[in-house]
């Protein structure tokens, strides 16, 4: 039977009773038209925020509330084309405000360059102030040198045809420059960009074995296949040719030119980090303030004490401790991967372990991985703690990693409670909400899965409870149903007096 009340009280008549089906939902429902019906003082309080800057986005309304807006909006589209201008126009002003603020502190540039009044770009000041208020001149200038930065007309590249049979065709020359006869078995056909045919000398342009040998020390030198010395007439083609047909001497030339290409870079890219002086916040990278990697790359000594001393949030700690609980290591926690965003920095973790005895009691009980708290309660791990009691791990713990952890936004509750079946009493209806936030608190169901699961938790609730199935108090109970619920004596076996005899 439906509802007759909302859950604020107001009766759920046919005049104050709406039907709608926000996006997210799969099936329509009815919604409180009282609970939803924007006032005219909600809407010049709208109106207001929307005005001193606010977005949509950040209205702070409720669930039934956003819908009776969007109502509102289609009934009145001017006034929400207005609105929705003006919450356009605020949300970039945020974004620039953020980009102000985070840019506008830099005191050199991220080449070192120290951001005078003297070094400052006016020019790209005007052009870009919104997302670059502090460009540097230096770098303007060096960029204004390369012409792949300049404003030019670039001209159409064409591309080659790939050309999978060409024919000899008409020969016109009978003889090379060289003067080696051109016969069929003499010819080489290159095809050109735009797919003219060329005829070649095949002995003056394949590759000799001296040649062969000649680029095989070429790259044990460790020069590049582009800086490679040929002799006379031969190209890259004479090269891919011969590679083709001596598959043996290409399995050797192969790892060689793709070794001296990874060296190349990596020398170049050693060379640009190497001018750089200092850090993005103005340190220099100088004297005891460089820590050098594993890698060989630097980093600022100022910037990574600073990062170590920051401490986590209340809400990085309350996540940490769920993703233990769910059966997370402690690599999810600090470490990035698979596109999934890390709690805490290794240092901000290392801190809370040392600064927090309680916090670092909890990691060490509630840790599943037993190889993790060996290594955690090394003499040289951070904070052992000797003679603590391990919980017993849990058998239920999700070991999919893959599944993130379940973060709470407004209107859950709301959203869960519309796709259960409405013929359901509200308190079967919550339990099986309950039941949904149980498994996405365990990280043992993904927020898009939760449509799919409901049905299937709706069925399970219904075998439990079946005499609770029809969905009201008062509907009559099956006389197959059983007694007590721990029982095998149906209702019919206690029947003691029959209808007719009644009548």
């Amino acid at each position: 039977m439906p509802k007759s009340h909302c859950n604020y009280g107001h009766a759920m008549t046919s005049e104050n009773t709406v039907i709608v089906q926000p996006n997210q939902s799969k099936y329509p429902w009815r919604q409180c038209r009282s609970c939803m019906e924007l006032t005219t003082a909600e809407v010049a309080e709208i109106e207001h925020k929307i005005r001193d800057g606010a977005a949509l986005r950040s209205l702070g309304l409720s669930f039934a509330k956003s819908l009776g807006l969007d109502i509102y909006r289609e009934q009145n589209p001017k006034w929400s084309a207005m609105i929705e201008a003006l919450s356009a126009i605020n949300a970039k002003a945020a974004k620039i405000a953020s980009i102000r603020q985070r840019t506008s502190a830099r005191t050199h540039c991220g080449r070192g360059h120290e951001l005078t009044p003297t070094n400052l770009d006016v020019e790209m000041f005007n052009a870009t102030s919104w997302w670059n208020p502090r460009a540097c001149l230096t770098c303007r200038t060096i960029l204004d040198r390369d012409p792949r930065y300049r404003a030019e007309e670039v001209k159409p590249v064409y591309q080659r045809r790939e050309v999978k049979h060409v024919e000899i065709g008409h020969i016109h020359r009978t003889h090379c420059k060289q003067g080696h006869p051109l016969t069929p078995d003499n010819i080489v056909i290159s095809v050109g960009s735009t797919g003219h045919k060329h005829h070649q000398c095949k002995i003056c342009c394949d590759l000799t074995e001296e040649d062969a040998a000649s680029l095989m020390r070429q790259a044990r030198e460790g020069v590049a296949l582009k800086r490679m010395v040929t002799a006379p007439g031969k190209d890259r083609n004479s090269l891919k040719r011969y590679r083709e047909n001596n598959p043996e001497w290409d399995a050797t030339f192969t790892p060689l030119i793709q070794a001296n290409s990874l060296a190349i870079r990596i020398a170049g890219t050693k060379r640009l980090k190497q001018a750089i002086t200092h850090c993005l916040r103005g340190h220099p990278l100088s004297g005891e303030n460089i820590y050098y990697m594993k890698n060989g790359a630097r980093q600022c000594r100022a910037c990574m004490a600073y990062r170590s001393q920051k401490p986590a949030s209340k809400t990085q700690v309350e996540r940490a401790k769920r993703a233990l609980l769910t059966g997370l290591g402690v690599m999810d926690i600090i470490k990035r991967g698979n596109g999934k965003e890390r709690i805490m920095s290794p240092e901000q973790w290392k801190l809370l372990r040392t600064t927090d005895a309680a916090f670092n009691r909890f990691v060490l009980e509630k840790t599943q991985n037993p190889r993790s708290v060996v290594v955690m309660q090394n003499r040289l791990g951070i904070a052992p703690i000797a003679g603590i009691i391990r919980a017993v791990p849990k058998e239920n713990v999700n070991t999919d990693k893959t599944i993130p952890l379940y973060e709470p936004r407004p209107g859950d509750y709301e959203w869960l409670y519309s796709l259960t079946p409405r013929n359901m009493l509200k308190s079967d209806r919550d339990e099986v909400v309950s039941n949904i936030y149980m498994e996405l608190a365990e990280r043992r169901l993904r927020r898009e899965d939760v449509p799919s699961r409901v049905r299937a938790m709706t069925q399970q609730h219904h075998k439990l409870f079946p005499q609770r199935e029809a969905g009201s108090f008062n509907a009559p109970l099956s006389l197959d149903a059983p007694v007590y619920l721990d029982g095998t004596t149906l209702r019919g076996e206690t029947v003691s007096e029959s209808l007719w005899e009644r009548i």
